[in-house]
């Protein structure tokens, strides 16, 4: 399945639990959350040598975040944002 593929996959599966929502909106949604995913990720799992240096130099780790629980959020901001601009 292609990127695109994969988007309008998980726009349809959304199609329940968000009827509010266009088609397009979800994607747009789905997009926003992926891009987001991708970054957050890349800070909530630094390579082993950064996060040994995180561990030793705890004030060097505050850019760490709860992965789950921001991408949780800025999935409902999106969702609040395209919801309210149409």
């Amino acid at each position: 399945m292609t990127s695109l593929g994969a988007v309008d996959a998980v726009a349809h599966a959304l199609a329940g639990p968000l009827p509010d929502l266009t088609a397009d909106e979800r994607r747009e949604v789905v997009s926003y959350v992926a891009l987001l995913a991708g970054s957050m990720f890349q800070i909530a799992t630094p390579p082993p040598p950064l996060a040994d240096l995180y561990k030793r130099e705890p004030k060097l780790g505050h850019s760490l975040l709860d992965f789950d629980g921001r991408l949780t959020r800025a999935a409902r901001v999106a969702v609040a944002g395209v919801a309210a601009l149409g």
